[in-house]
């Protein structure tokens, strides 16, 4: 899906070993930071990036289908060629400040084409009548989890930023 988007993508597994040239390719000489849910290999793939790191690696829970914290603080690691990376602790859930609830489309490049068919202008894609973008995410044409991905992040963002630690 973001590779289609023109995002860059580089797949890679800590496991085997593939794609990891193209990634110390990309981080060397640089601080690079490894965010992501637990479970998804941050720490098992910094450990293949500086081997001398030996960071710890847990299992996915079988309870829950998801992995555990294992790692419990972020911590910088420094590897060969002044390349540091950042192990980070898994997230659940990600908060976006300081962006506008109109502004977010913005955010969505494969709205942008779709915009302009909109029956009412401005749009936000979310509960209005003959939106093109909510009409091409039940087709599939806009990939149906970035399309709920965008209303759950609309959705916090109309609600303003309150308390959001629990």
């Amino acid at each position: 899906v973001y590779a289609g988007l023109g995002y860059p993508v580089f797949p890679c597994s800590a496991l085997t070993g593939a794609g990891l040239p193209a990634i110390e390719n990309l981080i060397k000489g640089k601080r690079s930071l490894f965010v992501g849910p637990s479970g998804t290999g941050k720490s098992s793939l910094v450990n293949r990036l500086i081997p001398e790191a030996a960071q710890r690696t847990g299992r996915i829970s079988k309870k829950f289908n998801r992995g555990t914290h294992t790692t419990c603080f972020a911590v910088l690691l420094k590897g060969k060629a002044d390349t540091e990376c950042i192990d980070t602790p898994g997230i659940r859930e990600v908060h976006v400040y300081d962006v506008e609830a109109a502004a977010l489309k913005g955010y969505f490049p494969e709205f942008h084409a779709l915009e302009a068919s909109c029956a009412f202008q401005p749009c936000l894609h979310s509960e209005e009548d003959d939106c093109a973008v909510k009409k091409a995410a039940e087709t599939g044409a806009v990939d149906p989890e970035r399309y709920d991905s965008y209303l759950r992040i609309l959705s916090a963002l109309q609600e303003g930023p309150g308390d959001r630690n629990g």
